[in-house]
């Protein structure tokens, strides 16, 4: 897989979303930071070319922010992505987009998800998830809990907002990098101690969040005992839940109508 490829997935993933206006109508800078390391160059020129933020941008335009929310690429010294409140910036880094390229899977996985896809989606959701944090710091949600649950809450219902049909490609395949992360993986104090949730705690809440928003569509979750049936059980509940305090907190429909 060509780092041109993964740009354009990316940026059509970003552009194809049904309903979504092609600029934004809120203010989203965009910053393509220009790498000092030659071997990020590519991921550079590739994502800048492919204007992959100014997609991005224009996917978020449903968000009402009262201060600019800057997105911003950069060379970071690490497989990172953040969000500076000081700033208003939400960074990721090309170190994290070359080590998911690295890590990929060379064909389609056992679970029918192709290449392309478990980089564009753990991409699409983890910057999601900063620009969530973005969210409940310029707007000043009100969090009950841990803020991290809760930016990961958002991502996936913003990705349910904009492509209510397809997000389960990209959903699925962010799930699929927060289980590969969990195999194997047993916690020591520093990980039951971090203010992320256990990747797979993750993985387990991305699923039942899209199973709980329809269940139909996501049947295979649940058939395929991939939720634990306790845990399936609660999920419409559980999104209901969440749509309602993002109906009130974000004034937006966490989905449009469904044909």
């Amino acid at each position: 897989m060509t780092l041109t490829r993964v740009a354009l997935a990316t940026a059509l993933a970003l552009g194809g979303c049904a309903g979504v206006p092609a600029r934004p109508r809120v203010p989203f800078p965009t910053e393509y930071v220009a790498p000092t390391d030659d071997a990020y160059q590519r991921w550079y020129e590739r994502m800048r070319d492919g204007r992959v933020l100014e997609r991005l941008a224009g996917t978020l335009a449903f968000l009402r922010l009262p201060v600019p929310l800057t997105l911003r690429l950069d060379q970071c010294g690490e497989s990172n992505a953040w969000y500076d409140g000081d700033e208003h910036v939400a960074t990721f880094c090309y170190e994290w987009l070359d080590e998911l390229v690295r890590d990929a899977p060379s064909r389609v996985d056992e679970a029918g998800i192709t290449r392309e896809a478990t980089v564009v989606g753990p991409v699409i959701f983890l910057y999601l998830h900063e620009i969530g944090h973005a969210v409940i710091d310029i707007l000043k949600l009100p969090v009950l809990g841990r803020e991290e649950d809760a930016a990961d809450q958002l991502a996936t219902m913003i990705l349910l907002r904009l492509d209510p049909h397809g997000a389960d490609g990209t959903l699925g395949a962010a799930a699929r990098m927060f289980a590969r992360s969990a195999k194997g993986q047993v916690p020591d104090a520093t990980d039951l101690a971090d203010p992320h949730p256990l990747d797979g705690q993750r993985y387990y809440n991305l699923l039942c969040l899209a199973y709980g928003s329809h269940p139909a569509d996501y049947a295979d979750v649940a058939d395929d005992d991939v939720l634990p049936p306790d845990r399936a059980e609660e999920c419409e509940r559980e999104y209901q839940q969440l749509a309602h305090a993002v109906r009130e907190l974000l004034h937006f429909a966490p989905e449009p109508e469904r044909p």
